[in-house]
């Protein structure tokens, strides 16, 4: 099974983001450095032998990118990578991620996101028991724990969670993933993955490992990534020329390989990627009930234009969804919500 580092904090695969990002971090010496590194090598493959959702094993080509066949399950719709990266190229690529240093700018950057999600978040449940998958630095659970939740956090980065537990003081976070952490039936009244679910080498068990360990009534909230808005990259692709990708990378970050501007889910960044539909599918015929499906969008922050620019396409995602009655949705990223029935 491959090692997939779920830290949120690395997981800003929006457009703005990546820009915004780049223009003013800087390390403890002044210097500027990038909080996404894409610096990498893939020596070894994995063959799958079914879709890691579902488990189905049909499933039709749609694209290479970086060497690697991106496919699109038959059955239940994901699109995601087969052959994929070992085990040792995902750990030494997201290692580069869990530097001490960037730890402040990703709490600054994500302080509005976990602000809107606890608000979400206290609209579903009251304050209990919450796991939040993926943690990276701990900074949701530290908000979380100030609203009066008893927070538990599990992430696969060793230097994430000793953040966490030594610089934060939380007392429930461990390292693994989350079906080896072996917590009790009916546990938690509330579970979240933000930015995560399309990193893990199998999702399906995953969620199907958070209704094993929710109450009955519990709330499962995830956030990734919109496949149905990324996937213009595959078909400007076909438009490639010069102009087009000077603009591009402005906003996408440089791998070496000179495809990677077009890349939708550039293994091993991600190992697949979701739409609404295919999540609510999944989770609607696993024992959970979707509550709501939310257009995030960006996250409005940093100066005038920055706030105009994300709203802007955040507002646009939400009338092309009211005009095609929601069989279109071209938000960034969605969070979903859903209850254990």
């Amino acid at each position: 099974m491959a090692c997939f580092n779920v830290s949120y904090f690395c997981l800003q695969e929006t457009l703005l983001s990546r820009l915004f990002v780049r223009k003013i971090s800087r390390g403890p010496d002044g210097k500027p450095f990038d909080l996404e590194q894409r610096k990498w090598s893939c020596d070894g493959r994995v063959e799958l032998e079914g879709c890691i959702l579902c488990g189905e094993s049909e499933a039709d080509f749609q694209a290479e990118e970086n060497g690697f066949p991106i496919v699109r399950c038959k059955s239940c719709g994901l699109v995601y990578v087969n052959p994929r990266p070992s085990e040792k190229d995902v750990e030494a690529f997201y290692g580069q991620y869990l530097r001490p240093e960037v730890s402040g700018r990703w709490d600054e950057i994500t302080r509005a996101l976990f602000k809107r999600d606890a608000i979400r978040i206290g609209k579903f449940a009251w304050p209990g028991r919450l796991l939040d998958i993926g943690c990276g630095f701990g900074f949701f659970l530290n908000a979380m724990r100030e609203q009066g939740w008893d927070t538990y956090g599990s992430d696969l980065s060793e230097v994430a969670v000793e953040y966490a537990t030594s610089r934060l003081g939380l007392k429930n976070v461990f390292r693994g993933q989350v079906e080896e952490l072996h917590f009790k039936d009916s546990f938690f009244d509330v579970i979240t993955c933000w930015f995560a679910m399309d990193l893990m080498p199998h999702p399906g068990r995953v969620i199907l490992e958070a209704k094993r360990i929710l109450k009955g009534g519990g709330i499962l909230a995830m956030r990734v990534p919109n496949f149905d808005f990324f996937k213009i990259l595959w078909t400007l692709r076909r438009m490639d020329c010069s102009i087009l990708r000077f603009f591009l990378s402005l906003i996408r970050k440089e791998t070496g390989n000179k495809n990677a501007l077009f890349n939708v889910i550039d293994p091993p960044v991600h190992s697949c990627a979701f739409t609404s539909r295919v999540l609510s599918d999944f989770l609607e015929k696993n024992g959970f009930r979707v509550l709501h499906v939310f257009n995030d969008g960006m996250v409005r922050r940093g100066n005038f234009f920055n706030r105009i620019f994300d709203g802007g396409i955040t507002y646009t995602a939400e009338v092309f969804k009211l005009l095609t009655r929601g069989k279109k949705d071209l938000s960034i990223s969605f969070s979903i919500y859903a209850k254990k029935l």
